[in-house]
């Protein structure tokens, strides 16, 4: 759910800063009471797929800056995404914006940040400020499923007191079932604050996939005309063919060949097809498909179970298409066959 905190009438500087706190953890105590909720959390102003990036400067003088995400969150965080504290320590109630602002990073961060060093108690450094560390979490993308960094610096939601943030809920079986619980819930604790938006994970990740689902489903259609227009090619190919050789599969049969070595021979025919396409057709494809590596997920580009199952499915189609004109084949009469001129 995004939210943003109303001012209830009076400009943001008439705020006291405790409120915003406060109202951090009413929310995240009020939904968790809710029955079918397993674990809820706040994170300051941002949806899957947005974000805000920092750069650190070098542990080292010699050293290369860093690029990270940081995300604001409130302590619960880490346990509604089934994330762990590998080393140091959770935000808790003591880290109060009137407090030195402290901050968590994830493992992958802390391996390239700090090496094989211990990282609590150390420091960020960042616009020569000095962020202390006093903690490390296992990664998570916090940012989205296609999120291929997990080099995040965590700060405690409660000292930033941004005016909008975004509940994270799990719940046993599923949220969408409690969506309007959950709505009426933030309403009882505040009527005058605005929900933004409220979906489930699900929803978000197909909204983050969908032009790749839509890329998907026209490249399967495209595919199987693809694979249609090779059925019908090979066909029209091979009936051609023995249209031009009806005479001599009669003088064949008449001079002793049997089905066995007329089938043969189509199928030698089909296999060259199939051997001359695939020797230009792989090489073909591993340079083409580079072309959409950003729009694959979970999958290499040269992926061998992919481009495998591609020259199975093209042999089984030609090897289908085969079948008519060599049944056609076995069925001529010798004496019919040698008429023909």
């Amino acid at each position: 759910m995004s939210l943003r905190l109303s001012t209830s009438g009076r400009p943001p500087a008439a705020i006291p800063e405790l409120r915003l706190d406060q109202f951090y953890k009413r929310i995240v105590d009020r939904v968790r009471t809710l029955p079918g909720v397993e674990a809820a959390a706040t994170a300051f102003g941002f949806d899957l797929a947005d974000g805000f990036k920092m750069k650190l400067d070098p542990l080292l003088q010699s050293g290369t800056e860093y690029e990270v995400n940081i995300v604001g969150v409130n302590p619960g965080y880490f346990d509604t995404f089934g994330a762990h504290i590998l080393a140091g320590r959770d935000f808790d109630a003591g880290d109060t914006p009137d407090k030195r602002q402290v901050y968590i990073i994830s493992e992958h961060l802390a391996h390239m940040y700090f090496h094989d060093e211990n990282p609590i108690g150390r420091y960020l450094r960042h616009d020569g400020r000095e962020l202390p560390v006093v903690g490390v979490v296992s990664d998570i993308r916090d940012l989205g499923p296609r999120e291929t960094s997990v080099d995040t610096v965590y700060q405690d939601a409660g000292q930033l007191l941004a005016s909008s943030l975004t509940v994270f809920v799990r719940c046993h079986g599923g949220c969408a079932p409690l969506l309007p619980t959950l709505g009426t819930a933030i309403r009882n604790l505040d009527p005058n604050t605005p929900i933004l938006s409220i979906r489930t994970l699900q929803t978000e990740i197909e909204g983050a996939f969908s032009s790749q689902q839509m890329l998907g489903f026209l490249s399967t259609l495209f595919a199987a005309l693809a694979m249609l227009l090779v059925a019908v090619g090979i066909y029209g190919v091979l009936s051609y063919a023995l249209t031009r050789r009806t005479r001599e599969m009669g003088i064949r049969i008449a001079l002793g060949a049997t089905a066995k070595d007329i089938a043969g021979l189509f199928v030698a025919e089909a296999a060259a097809v199939i051997t001359i396409g695939t020797l230009i057709g792989v090489p073909g494809a591993l340079t083409a498909v580079t072309l959409l590596r950003s729009q694959l997920f979970g999958i290499e580009p040269h992926d061998p179970g992919t481009l495998t199952g591609c020259v199975v499915c093209i042999v089984v189609t030609i090897l289908l298409a085969s079948i008519a004109p060599i049944k056609r084949a076995l069925s001529i009469a010798p004496q019919q066959a040698l008429r023909v001129e």
